[in-house]
């Protein structure tokens, strides 16, 4: 009896051994798994840690998932930076010394922060020749480079030139010209000056384009409008349609421009919102599409459209499960950085779309929900140094992304190109694609550099795995013109040659037929 309680302890104790192993194998394989991951995001290969997923598109408009380029670094509420609750802000702007102006729209004042955040000011009361004024639902702000502020007063009808005492310097009210309806309403939103002091005002319902003013506030004319080229149909309506219907249906056709930002060669990019959902079919052809302009002191967009896949944002459609369609992409902002890189603002899906000067898709992050680096409803972007700014204008929020390990590399790579530095810029290519084997523009960077020192037939494989068309056929032309080149004295050889042999097959030919007919002469005579 003793012997059988005591096999049952030993039996009971295996058991718990087992059990108690079981338990510390499950800890440590977890442990491991942990530091497993953490050391793979740290090499910038992670993909699901973040709220939103980062991707590109391949030659057949198919999205290929691609790593991180940026990711959200801090979160900042009104009560975060010590200006209490925020209410709808509408804009923000970093000015020429790195401070971030903040339009807080809904309560009516403008915020100024140093780079690192710190309040420097709060202009909610403004001095109007000794009197007291305020804004009213403001919503575009733009700081010159003599820190000059130029605010877009919506709810009041004018445009406010301040000083960063909040003293009002002038005022741009409604402008008056033969050039504008009788039933225009001046409601600015958004503004931008370039090189030459021209203030460019866009403006509600402004259809012909951006409004232009001189040094003096004096309204000059629009600039960059859309031009429509009407089809039979719209030719028929508009003559059987009475005054006040062409009238209606012409307010239709431009295209009305709702954000805009100049680069540091004074040219202006301006984004559109006026996009017809109902007719996604028109949309399928890319060219039909630019949501995205750059225009030059003539009002002519000039934007580089190089790409196969052109600066459109999102490239299919989406429906959700309620029916609502999502896309294309609507560009609500533009944030024009250094070396022809700019970043567009999706404000239907909450995306920032980054492309460089030849319109090539360099990166997306971003998206809509309510985690860290989502949005309620995106409404500015703006750049400082290399981080990326996002103001939320329903979560009354600002997002700031910065750059990763692969982020910094594909920024490095495209300003080397930029200046001229290609063997630098080739260096770079070639690390992204130990990050990235599918990026494409990695393929063609390294094709280019390649064209540039002669070496065809590298850079030939280069385009080929970056899937272009035109820098292929550009390369295959130059291969095949250095092969005859190096091979001239032997393809003339060749051709002499073949020549030669050529005459003398025909010559033994022409001998065969005469031998054969002399042949057959005798044949017959001795018949």
């Amino acid at each position: 009896m003793n012997k059988k309680i005591s096999n049952k302890k030993i039996l009971n104790g295996n058991k718990f051994s087992r059990k108690a192993f079981s338990i510390r194998f499950r800890i440590i394989l977890g442990l491991l798994i942990i530091i497993y991951i953490a050391g793979f995001c740290n090499a910038d290969n992670c993909y699901a840690l973040t709220a939103y997923s980062s991707y590109t598109y391949d030659l057949y408009e198919n999205p290929a998932k691609a790593p991180q380029a940026y990711l959200p670094k801090e979160v900042f509420f009104g009560n975060d930076l010590k200006v209490g609750r925020l209410n709808n802000p509408g804009d923000l702007f970093v000015g020429p010394d790195n401070n971030i102006y903040l339009l807080d729209s809904g309560n009516n004042r403008l915020i100024i922060f140093d780079e690192n955040w710190n309040l420097l000011k709060i202009l909610d009361t403004l001095n109007n020749a000794g009197k007291a004024d305020s804004f009213k639902n403001p919503q575009g702000i733009y700081v010159s480079n003599d820190k000059v502020i130029y605010v877009a007063d919506t709810e009041n009808y004018r445009i406010l030139i301040l000083d960063e005492n909040g003293n009002i310097l002038k005022e741009i009210k409604e402008p008056k010209s033969d050039v504008i309806s009788e039933n225009f309403i001046f409601k600015p939103i958004r503004l931008v000056m370039d090189k030459g002091k021209r203030l460019y005002a866009v403006s509600q319902g402004a259809y012909e384009g951006l409004m232009e003013f001189d040094v003096d506030g004096n309204f000059t004319g629009f600039v960059g409008a859309n031009r429509v080229t009407p089809n039979l149909i719209d030719y028929f309506w508009k003559r059987i349609s009475t005054k006040e219907q062409r009238a209606g249906l012409m307010a239709f056709l431009p295209t009305e421009f709702n954000s805009v930002d100049v680069d540091s060669d004074g040219f202006i990019f301006a984004t559109t919102g006026s996009i017809d959902y109902t007719n996604l079919a028109f949309y399928e052809d890319q060219n039909n599409v630019q949501p995205i302009r750059k225009l030059n002191p003539a009002g002519q967009d000039i934007l580089r459209r190089t790409s196969v896949l052109k600066p459109i944002g999102d490239l299919g459609t989406e429906i959700n499960i309620s029916g609502t369609i999502r896309g294309p992409s609507v560009f609500i902002d533009v944030c024009v950085e250094d070396s022809g890189i700019y970043n567009c603002l999706d404000g239907k899906r909450g995306r920032i779309f980054t492309y460089n000067s030849d319109g090539d898709l360099l990166y997306v992050f971003g998206g809509l929900g309510y985690q860290k680096g989502t949005f309620r409803a995106p409404v500015a972007i703006d750049s400082l140094n290399d981080y990326i700014i996002v103001l939320d204008k329903t979560g009354n929020r600002i997002t700031i992304f910065e750059p990763t390990n692969y982020g910094k590399l594909i920024k490095d790579a495209v300003r080397k190109h930029y200046t001229g530095k290609y063997d630098e810029a080739t260096q770079r290519w070639q690390e992204i694609l130990k990050l990235n084997a599918n990026y494409d523009l990695a393929y063609v960077g390294v094709g280019k550099a390649l064209l540039r020192q002669d070496k065809y037939k590298e850079a030939l494989e280069m385009f080929r795995l970056g899937n272009h068309r035109e820098y292929y056929s550009k390369a295959f032309k130059l291969y095949r013109k250095q092969v005859v080149g190096e091979n001239f004295g032997l393809i003339v050889f060749s051709v002499i040659a073949v020549i030669f042999i050529l005459r003398y097959i025909r010559k033994l030919l022409r001998h065969g037929r005469k031998s054969q007919s002399y042949l057959s002469d005798v044949y017959y005579k001795a018949r």
